[in-house]
This record gives C-alpha cells, structure tokens and sequence, in this order.
C-alpha cells in the first residue's frame, strides 16, 4: 500500500510479506530491496532493508509518485512450491 502527502512531500510504503509460515518456510524474512520512485521530472532509486513481517517505509519526494516498482530487477526471488 502506498500514500503520498502532497503538503509535507512525502510518500510512504507499507510493506507485509504475505508468506504462510510453517516448518520450511520462515515467518519472516530478511530482504534487500531497491525501490524505483518515478516522478515526473526525476526517478528515484531508495535502498531498504525489510526486517519484520510488515513495515512502513517514507521518503522524501518532490512531486507526486507516477509509479513505484519494488525489486525492480527481481533480485528476490519468488518461488511456488507443491508437493505431492
């Protein structure tokens, strides 16, 4: 979820990894992410770390977001798994 103060100049993401907890899979996990903040005069990249289930982030953006792409490039990868 993500919400811009026009005033104040300042977008902030709210984050929650989704993930059902069991004996494989983790509650939460630790990720590195690059977030692309693109407005209409300039593009943001922002660093952040994810250490809890769910976060909130804020930055600093001079106009009002166009987009916000999460892990761009893909760097955490995203796995199904069924077993049978």
């Amino acid at each position: 979820k993500q919400s811009y103060d026009s005033q104040k100049k300042v977008l902030t993401l709210n984050l929650k990894q989704i993930q059902e907890a069991d004996k494989l899979v983790s509650e939460v996990f630790i990720l590195p992410l690059d977030v692309e903040i693109q407005t209409q005069s300039k593009t943001y990249t922002e660093k952040l770390k994810m250490e809890k289930r769910e976060q909130t982030f804020t930055f600093k953006v001079s106009n009002q977001p166009q987009n916000v792409v999460i892990d761009k490039n893909s760097k955490i990868p995203l796995m199904i798994l069924k077993m049978q």
